[in-house]
């Protein structure tokens, strides 16, 4: 059933596939995404060229489960038909679940809604966070640094939770599991695949090679596995923020209700105001406590996760630094990296229709968050220019129009984010 995944060559390949959006330095700036940025022309760089091998693996780096067999049938314990729909080296556009066209990184199980996703590896859970309307991505770390993310679920497992194998860290939330695994260096690791050493190994060393090819191959692949770290770094940074303003927004009424339903009930008592008033400010304040537990449950981070992040990029971009330098060192620029893969795409078909449907993808994902980020901060305005009126009258707190404007102060900078990548 699992004979088709790869070849040994492609787990160090798999690296290589994900090339860089943006350069490495504003040396390197572009525009508008190259050829040298599609994961297929890299992949076949790869292969025409072949790459530096990986580093031998610690003992303490191979988790319990070391095959994608062992993974599905701790799966069946829940659903006896669970079988593999994706692999590692699956070729993923642009979707609601990635901004980004690229490898998938991870391995889909198909499995019945509502049934149990278990843990193939023991930790502890440093991560629940939203992938999209009712799925999320629950994030387990191990003692060795490795972290495994099960995606597209229900959260069951709870931030800081222990977790052994074969614990329910959620279920189904439509139609299977996407498992990712990461090392502590911020590499994916292709763990379904058959040669264990290269796959455990996790990150790619760049050794010396030989020839200019896998020198330009070797300064993609270190980049991308850099990019990749970097924009969820950015992503986890902006949702805690965003999730902080709100909660504290929420934490504030919450507190305001509940004094408001005291001093409402002591009227009562008094004969100031009747039982329908009374029951409508409790009424509002359960209201209040269920966004206050929306906004907890939607997105959780274990504060020391976004600094381990940070450290797994610089360790990445060190990665780079090293590659770029080898390259250097034989006089390679990155215009000769893109005029390597022009030439590449220009004598290949398949490669050159992949490169358009690969840029087009780009640009769609970012008009795409533009516009989302457009429309949230225009509401957000219009929000706040409401509050501005009540405050006025004396109808609403202070710290109220502070937080919109926190939230508004936030969009603000992803919109200039945005906007000055596509300069």
């Amino acid at each position: 059933m699992f004979s088709q995944y790869s070849s040994p060559s492609k787990y160090v390949l798999a690296v290589a596939v994900l090339a860089c959006l943006f350069s490495p330095s504003a040396a390197l700036a572009e525009k508008k995404p190259s050829s040298a940025a599609v994961p297929e022309v890299i992949k076949a760089a790869q292969k025409k060229y072949g790459m530096p091998s990986a580093t031998k693996p610690t003992p303490a780096a191979v988790p319990q489960i070391t095959s994608l067999t062992d993974l599905v049938n701790l799966q069946r314990q829940s659903c006896s038909w669970a079988c593999v729909t994706s692999t590692f080296y699956d070729y993923r556009s642009v979707s609601m679940y990635r901004r980004r066209a690229g490898l998938h990184l991870g391995y889909d199980i198909a499995m019945q809604a509502g049934t149990a996703a278990r843990a193939g590896w023991p930790g502890t859970v440093v991560s629940i966070a939203p992938w999209a309307d009712g799925e999320w991505g629950v994030t387990v770390a191990s003692s060795n640094g490795i972290e495994v993310t099960y995606g597209h679920i229900v959260p069951v497992a709870r931030l800081g939770q222990v977790i052994n194998v074969g614990d329910t860290v959620g279920t189904i939330a439509v139609n299977h599991v996407d498992v990712k695994m990461r090392g502590a260096d911020g590499a994916y690791i292709p763990f379904g695949e058959k040669d264990k050493q290269a796959v455990m190994a996790g990150a790619l060393q760049v050794q010396p090679v030989t020839s200019r090819e896998q020198l330009m191959v070797a300064w993609l692949s270190a980049y991308n596995n850099e990019e990749t770290v970097k924009e969820e770094v950015e992503a986890r940074a902006r949702e805690n923020k965003l999730d902080q303003i709100e909660r504290k927004k929420l934490e504030e009424r919450y507190t305001e209700k509940r004094l408001a339903l005291r001093n409402m009930e002591k009227y009562f008592e008094d004969g100031l105001v009747s039982r329908r008033e009374v029951e409508q400010t409790r009424r509002n304040l359960e209201n209040t406590r269920r966004d206050l537990l929306k906004v907890k449950t939607s997105q959780k981070e274990n504060p020391s996760r976004i600094k381990k992040l940070q450290k797994q990029l610089d360790l990445c971009h060190k990665r780079t630094l090293k590659a770029q330098q080898e390259a250097q060192k034989r006089g390679l620029s990155w215009q000769d990296v893109q005029n390597f893969v022009n030439n590449l795409v220009a004598k290949d078909q398949n490669l050159s229709k992949t490169v358009k449907n690969y840029k087009k993808d780009k640009q769609d994902a970012y008009i795409q968050e533009l516009l989302q980020v457009k429309s949230e901060l225009s509401q957000c305005e219009r929000t706040l220019s409401s509050q501005e009126e009540l405050f006025e009258v004396g109808g609403l707190p202070q710290k109220e129009i502070d937080a919109t404007r926190q939230r508004q102060k936030a969009l603000q900078q992803r919109l200039k984010e945005l906007q000055s990548k596509n300069k």
